[in-house]
């Protein structure tokens, strides 16, 4: 399977499927970097967690390829800022791994982050570099 990126917003690449949403993460998790990570969390990036610092930039992709909206909680202890997708009217998750068994409580409603991705996530080198890096990677 070739994957191709949505050329604009309207247009979708590919059907949402559970065999093309494994592949697609498989090509994540390859591709994700401490360059890929958060500027905030890049200190605590390691290739053992490599979903660490990762959850703007893979929301922004994953709505690339499968559409849906993307989602913004807080974290109700430190006040951290999550990202996630909604499709298909399922939460879709890719990064929750980066916490381990410690899932925070997320505090207050989600709002709808659909503004800031296309705004400032996609327009980032970390969004470029992991688009790049999905590209190069070789399919499943």
């Amino acid at each position: 399977m070739v994957f191709k990126f949505r050329p604009d917003i309207s247009t979708l690449s590919m059907e949402f499927s559970e065999s093309a949403l494994m592949i697609l993460y498989a090509k994540l998790r390859n591709s994700w970097s401490r360059e890929t990570a958060d500027k905030n969390y890049r200190d605590r990036w390691t290739p053992e967690n490599r979903a660490w610092g990762q959850c703007a930039v893979t929301a922004a992709v994953v709505q690339d390829f499968f559409g849906g909206d993307v989602f913004r909680v807080h974290d109700k202890d430190s006040k951290n800022i999550h990202y996630y997708n909604h499709i298909e009217g399922k939460d879709l998750d890719l990064t929750v791994e980066q916490y381990g068994e410690n899932i925070p409580v997320w505090a207050g409603k989600p709002t709808n982050a659909n503004g800031i991705m296309s705004s400032f996530t996609r327009k980032s080198k970390r969004y470029a570099l992991l688009k790049k890096g999905l590209e190069q990677s070789p399919n499943s």
